[in-house]
C-alpha cells in the first residue's frame, strides 16, 4: 500500500507542475496579447517598416505625378490637343507593348533572392541576378522588334502620318530603359526605396524641364518625343546605375565568372514561377496604357489625349492608397522565409484597412473636385476629361 500511495503522491505532484506551468504560461500570453493591444498598430515591427518604406515612394511618385502633370498641362497649352494625342499614343503604343513583353522577374528577385542571401548563398543570388538581367534583355529585344513591326501597320488607325512612322520606330528603343524589372527588385530588396522614388521623379522632372524650353521657345511633335524619349532613358539608366552600385557594396559582384549554363539551379520551380507571374500581371500591367491606344484607334488622337489626362490626374490621386502595394512585397518575403504566418496575416489586414481609408478620401474628393481641377490646370478644353 506505501508503494501505491507514494505513486500516487508522485502523480499529484506531477499535475500540480503542470498546472502551475500552464497559468503561467496563461499569464505570459495574457501579458503578451496586453502589451500588443497597449502598443498599438504603428508599433507592430513590419507594419512600421512597410508604412516607412510606402511614405517614400509616395513622395517620389507623388513627385513624379506632380511633374508629370505638370508637363502635361504645359503642353497640352502649347501645342494643342490634338498634338498633345500624337505625343500621347506614341508613348502608349510603346509602353504597352513593352509591358507585355516584359517579364515580372523583380518578383523572382524578391522570392529566390531573399532567402539566398539570408542563408549565405552569394553564388546562387548572383546566378539568379543574372538569369533575370537576361530576362530583361530578351524581352525588351521582342517588345522592340514588336514596336517596330506593329508601328506601320497601325499608323493609319491611331491618325500617325507617313512620316511619322519611323519616329516611332526610333522611339521604341525607349522600351530598353522601360524593361528594368531586376534593378528594381535588387533595389527593393535592399530597401533602397528612396532611389526608386527618386528615379520616377528624375525622368518627370526632365519633361517638365523640356516643356519649359518648348514654353520659351516653340517645338513639334518630334521634339516632343525626344523629350520623352530622354526622360525614360534617366528614368531607366538611374535605376540600372544605382542597383549595379549596390551590388557591389554588398561584396555581390565579386566572384568567378559566370556561365550560361545552370543558372537556374538552387531555385526550385522558377521557370513555372516567372511564367505565372507573367501570365497573371500581363494583362494589367498591360491595360495602363493600351486603354489609351484603343481610344486612338476607336476615335481620334484628340480622344485620346483626353483619356491619358483622365489616366493621369486619377493616377496620382489615387496612388498615395496604392503605394503599399510595392513596400509590401519585401516584407512577406521576409516572413515567408521565417513561416511567420500569423503575421503575415496581421499585416496583410492592417495594410487592406489603411489603403482602403485612403483610397475612399481621394475618390470623393476627385469626384467632388474633378471638374473644375482639370479646367484650372489644362484649360476649358480638357474639362472634357472628367
Amino acid at each position: 500500500m506505501s508503494g501505491h500511495f507514494r505513486s500516487l503522491l508522485l502523480v499529484i505532484e506531477r499535475a500540480k507542475r503542470i498546472w502551475y506551468k500552464s497559468l503561467g504560461d496563461l499569464a505570459v500570453s495574457d501579458a503578451e496579447d496586453e502589451a500588443e493591444r497597449t502598443q498599438g498598430w504603428f508599433a507592430d515591427g513590419p507594419l512600421r517598416r512597410l508604412l516607412g518604406n510606402a511614405s517614400l515612394l509616395v513622395g517620389g511618385r507623388s513627385l513624379n505625378g506632380l511633374l508629370s502633370v505638370s508637363a502635361m498641362a504645359v503642353i497640352v497649352r502649347v501645342v494643342g490637343l490634338e498634338t498633345f494625342g500624337l505625343l500621347v499614343l506614341v508613348h502608349a503604343f510603346t509602353q504597352t507593348i513593352g509591358d507585355v513583353a516584359k517579364f515580372q522577374s523583380w518578383q523572382a528577385v524578391l522570392r529566390y533572392g531573399t532567402p539566398a542571401l539570408e542563408k549565405g548563398r552569394v553564388a546562387e543570388f548572383r546566378r539568379l541576378v543574372k538569369l533575370t538581367v537576361l530576362l530583361d534583355l530578351s524581352s525588351a529585344l521582342v517588345g522592340m522588334a514588336i514596336a517596330v513591326a506593329a508601328a506601320p501597320l497601325l499608323a493609319p488607325r491611331l491618325g500617325w502620318s507617313p512620316e511619322l512612322v519611323p519616329a516611332v520606330q526610333l522611339y521604341s528603343l525607349s522600351i530598353l530603359f522601360m524593361v528594368t524589372a531586376t534593378p528594381t527588385g535588387l533595389l527593393r530588396l535592399f530597401d533602397r526605396f528612396d532611389l526608386l522614388s527618386v528615379s520616377h521623379a528624375m525622368g518627370s522632372f526632365v519633361r517638365v524641364v523640356g516643356a519649359a524650353w518648348v514654353w520659351v521657345h516653340g517645338g513639334d511633335l518630334e521634339l516632343l518625343l525626344i523629350i520623352w524619349f530622354t526622360s525614360t532613358m534617366t528614368s531607366g539608366l538611374w535605376l540600372i546605375g544605382h542597383a549595379l552600385r549596390a551590388l557591389s557594396a554588398r561584396g555581390l559582384l565579386r566572384g568567378p565568372r559566370l556561365g550560361y549554363r545552370g543558372l537556374a539551379s538552387g531555385h526550385p520551380s522558377i521557370a513555372s514561377f516567372v511564367l505565372t507571374t507573367h501570365a497573371n500581371t500581363t494583362l494589367s500591367t498591360g491595360m495602363k496604357h493600351l486603354a489609351t491606344v484603343v481610344v486612338g484607334l476607336l476615335l481620334n488622337p484628340a480622344a485620346a489625349g483626353l483619356y491619358d489626362v483622365s489616366r493621369q490626374v486619377t493616377l496620382l490621386l489615387t496612388r498615395f492608397a496604392r503605394l503599399m502595394e510595392p513596400a509590401i512585397y519585401p516584407e512577406f518575403a521576409r516572413l515567408w522565409v521565417r513561416n511567420d504566418l500569423r503575421t503575415i496575416r496581421q499585416l496583410m489586414l492592417r495594410s487592406m484597412t489603411l489603403m482602403t481609408g485612403a483610397g475612399a478620401v481621394l475618390v470623393i474628393s476627385l469626384v467632388l473636385f474633378g471638374r473644375p481641377l482639370l479646367g484650372f490646370v489644362f484649360g476649358h478644353e480638357v474639362e472634357a476629361a472628367y
